[in-house]
């Protein structure tokens, strides 16, 4: 009974580390979006990524695993490591998909 009991319960915390990360991923593509949303078009001088890291106090390679992650989704297009392009209508479809129920 007991191992099943630590089975379960580490079941539970493995699925829950799942949702977190998931939910974290969803939440920089966001705050990136509305971000990009506020502030584009961006400056040839202004460094997006130091930007990001200091708005989110997410750490480089989580902003960077964002931005192509919306590069992919059509909302920004990205080239030699920089945004070149970014979509607004893509941004809002993005953001209208991640708050309607499921």
């Amino acid at each position: 009974m007991a191992l099943f009991m630590l089975r379960e319960f580490s079941n539970r915390i493995r699925r829950t580390n799942e949702a977190l990360e998931e939910l974290t991923r969803i939440w920089i593509r966001l705050a990136v979006t509305l971000y990009l949303l506020r502030s584009w078009p961006l400056s040839e001088k202004e460094n997006l990524l130091d930007e990001l890291v200091k708005a989110t106090g997410k750490d480089p390679g989580e902003i960077r695993e964002a931005l192509v992650e919306l590069d992919g989704k059509g909302v920004l297009s990205c080239k030699e490591g920089r945004v070149r392009g970014f979509d607004r209508t893509e941004a809002l479809r993005l953001i209208d998909e991640q708050v309607k129920p499921r």
